[in-house]
């Protein structure tokens, strides 16, 4: 316990600075944890109704263009999961339905900051279990925590309280939490272990498919290397394996039985089913393409371009100065989308996990005794890539991978503090100094990144946010320009709507006949 307690000082240090800016980022200008209810805000607690009731099937009306309507009645595609965590308060009153998100979203931004802790612990333990506690460890335990809530796509998410986002933040807490599990089960394996590991695990698949298939493969994973005699004692190797296939089976199959429930197949959804599937051109078209799938081979050269372009982000005309990019995805082939938003990145989101994660990746390939966390990471990298198999971009699907790279971040960071251990002379010091300089620098740039899309999204670009708060943003930005002695920029006029420009940018109709965004 005598170096747990500075590494938990400063993970709780990091945690609060990082939840700080989550907070003020997701509250966007109000203190109020239980706003009005909105059109994205209420599912999760309409589907909670149901399932007090023992169905699944919700009101139409509640599931909207979100509805499947299948064998007569309707069901919403979200996981069981965060409506379950709502029960509590759906049985104290309705007077809070569809008033959640922003509540449950403040606590799933400290859920998944603890999760990282938790994780950074364990993988230390793993690699550097003998080694004394110095400042760079304390200070490093502080800036990953940093780096995870606010120099990385959580931050972003904090710019819209909606369930999508809602969803990602969750689905990424469920997983770092299983990952480390799982890296605890690697260091001693137990039932007792294995059966949380699975808890965890059986947790993210049913609040986001792809966020918990990382863990049933890395159960899997672990089940080979167990009997193989890689990751378990040998004389307990194959009850070691069992016990983690059977928590990997008890997670994917709790994830077919609730979609078998909905829709009557154990993986998949009707999207031809789908409400908005009848309603949105766009949408017809992208399912006639693709044999009435959004799903495929095909869209994967595009996603995972975008997923790791090192060019995605953009500037806007005024404060904040930076955000979405201008121009929307390249398309790879000619797949057909069913939407391609302006998107960040993984490297212009999340800067520092995605240096370090190529560090850890190319020392755990290097290096035997590390391969078993190799196969950990690789397992939720496979997890995530389900998320490039579909006709969709967007900066939320980020979340997805964020539990694959911090791990693999987390394995680099240990290996160059064990590198860079200080020796007399002071060289590998001022490496080490170098290396947390140039962290910071990283993790500032995310925050950077992630909180002026994300703030540039919340007060222009949202289809929720409000007229007026639209024109306050704009009259913030010009007594910004004024402050700064800057002229205003990014405007344009004109007698007909242009084609989309730079994000933020202002266009006025006519004689002043209408000002848009």
């Amino acid at each position: 316990m005598r170096d747990l307690r500075p590494f938990a000082r400063a993970v709780v240090a990091g945690l609060l600075v990082a939840l700080v800016l989550d907070l003020l980022m997701l509250s966007a200008g109000k203190v109020d944890l239980l706003p009005e209810p909105s059109l994205l805000g209420g599912f999760y607690d309409a589907q909670g109704r149901a399932m007090l009731d023992g169905r699944f099937s919700v009101d139409p009306s509640a599931a909207g263009f979100e509805g499947f309507e299948v064998g007569g009645s309707t069901y919403l595609y979200f996981g069981p999961v965060l409506s379950l965590l709502r029960m509590p308060v759906l049985l104290a009153t309705h007077s809070l339905d569809g008033r959640l998100t922003v509540a449950s979203m403040a606590i799933g931004f400290a859920a998944l900051l603890a999760a990282g802790g938790w994780l950074h612990w364990q993988v230390r333990c793993v690699l550097r279990p003998g080694a004394e506690h110095d400042r760079a460890d304390t200070f490093s335990a502080f800036l990953m925590q940093v780096a995870l809530g606010a120099g990385a796509v959580p931050l972003f998410l904090a710019g819209r309280a909606v369930v999508y986002h809602e969803t990602e933040l969750w689905g990424a807490a469920f997983a770092v939490a299983s990952l480390a599990a799982i890296v605890m089960v690697l260091r001693r394996a137990s039932i007792g272990r294995i059966a949380l590991a699975g808890l965890l695990v059986t947790l993210a698949i049913n609040t986001r498919v792809p966020a918990g298939l990382g863990g049933v493969l890395a159960l899997l994973a672990l089940a080979a290397l167990a009997a193989a005699g890689l990751a378990a004692r040998r004389d307990g190797r194959l009850r070691t394996a069992a016990a983690l296939v059977a928590a990997a089976l008890v997670a994917l199959g709790s994830s077919a039985v609730v979609n078998v429930a909905k829709f009557g197949e154990p993986y998949g959804i009707p999207l031809d089913k789908q409400v908005f599937s009848g309603i949105d051109a766009n949408r017809k078209a992208a399912l006639e393409d693709n044999d009435g799938s959004l799903f495929g081979a095909r869209y994967v050269p595009t996603t995972i371009l975008q997923v790791v372009r090192p060019d995605a982000v953009g500037t806007t005309r005024s404060f904040p100065y930076l955000g979405l990019p201008r121009d929307q995805p390249a398309v790879v082939g000619r797949p057909r989308f069913d939407t391609l938003e302006r998107s960040l990145s993984a490297p212009t989101s999340m800067p520092l996990l995605s240096v370090l994660a190529l560090v850890g990746l190319v020392a755990a390939a290097a290096r035997g005794p590390l391969r078993p966390l190799l196969a950990v990471a690789a397992a939720s990298a496979a997890g995530a890539g389900v998320t490039l198999t579909i006709a969709y971009v967007t900066t939320r699907y980020l979340a997805d991978f964020l539990p694959f790279l911090l791990l693999s971040a987390l394995i680099g960071l240990q290996v160059l503090l064990r590198a860079l251990v200080p020796e007399r002379g002071g060289g590998r010091g001022r490496a080490r100094r170098a290396l947390l300089a140039g962290a910071v620098v990283l993790v500032l740039a995310g925050v950077a990144v992630n909180g002026s899309a994300g703030l540039v999204t919340q007060r222009l670009l949202s289809a929720e946010t409000a007229e007026a708060d639209r024109a306050a943003f704009v009259e913030t930005q010009d007594r910004i320009d004024e402050l700064l002695g800057r002229g205003a920029g990014g405007i344009a006029s004109g007698a007909e709507l242009p084609a989309p420009a730079t994000p933020g940018d202002l266009f006025v109709l006519g004689d002043c006949d209408g000002l848009y965004v």
